[in-house]
């Protein structure tokens, strides 16, 4: 049902996730999050943060901003 993770992508994720919270002052929750959708090669991030937070300087993936 889901894909099966080694560690080694666990670490690249977590290495991801280092790397854009410190790129992009993302807090860590975030980073985690942009790290994994690009990780599975996600076209699009899609989230509610404003478009002023440091989210959206993200380049590595399209940030949507869904207004609520």
């Amino acid at each position: 049902m889901y894909p099966h993770y080694s560690i080694t992508t666990f670490q690249s994720v977590l290495d991801d996730s280092v790397y854009a919270a410190t790129k992009y002052g993302l807090n860590a929750l975030d980073a985690l999050q942009v790290a994994a959708a690009i990780s599975v090669n996600a076209d699009e991030f899609i989230t509610t943060e404003k478009t002023t937070k440091p989210l959206h300087q993200v380049t590595e993936i399209k940030v949507i901003f869904l207004a609520s």
